[in-house]
């Protein structure tokens, strides 16, 4: 199981239901994976400039039902996970910082950061559940930018 799953999420231990479209062992099976590429490219006149890439895949999921049975609400997998998936998300973040050096090795650094340079925008979850299927609940948000300053001693 992993975070933002919407099945095995009642208060009951277990029930049979929760074995539907499990593997032999009761677990949901499933791949995910992400590749990241960064380095710091330290120019002249104390300037850093700090690229990030990060390629992911989008997660998993299958599509549930939620039943009323004796015992309350249940939601049931319908489809085992795996069987659809999220879109891959590629985010692209940049540090450009400016340092000044003062005695010793105290230095003060000013800094921009941009995050999701390429203002990506697939979605990161979405309801499993029929009638609300493939809803988008929430995606990566747009470009940001910060400022900020630190002190390295």
């Amino acid at each position: 199981m992993y975070v933002g799953q919407a099945v095995r999420q009642n208060a009951y231990p277990l029930t049979p239901n929760d074995l539907l479209n499990a593997g032999p062992d009761g677990r949901y099976e499933f791949r995910t994976w992400t590749a990241k590429l960064y380095g710091t490219y330290e120019g002249p006149w104390d300037v850093r400039v700090t690229p990030s890439l990060r390629h992911q895949s989008g997660q998993p999921f299958g599509r549930t039902v939620t039943t009323s049975l004796n015992y309350g609400n249940v939601r049931i997998l319908a489809e085992p996970i795996g069987m659809r998936q999220m879109d891959n998300i590629t985010i692209v973040d940049i540090r450009v910082e400016k340092g000044i050096r003062f005695a010793g090795s105290c230095r003060v650094a000013g800094f921009v950061d941009g995050f999701n340079l390429l203002n990506a925008n697939p979605e990161q979850h979405a309801s499993w559940s029929c009638g609300t299927f493939r809803r988008p609940l929430s995606i990566v948000p747009p470009r940001i930018a910060g400022i900020g300053m630190k002190m390295d001693w």
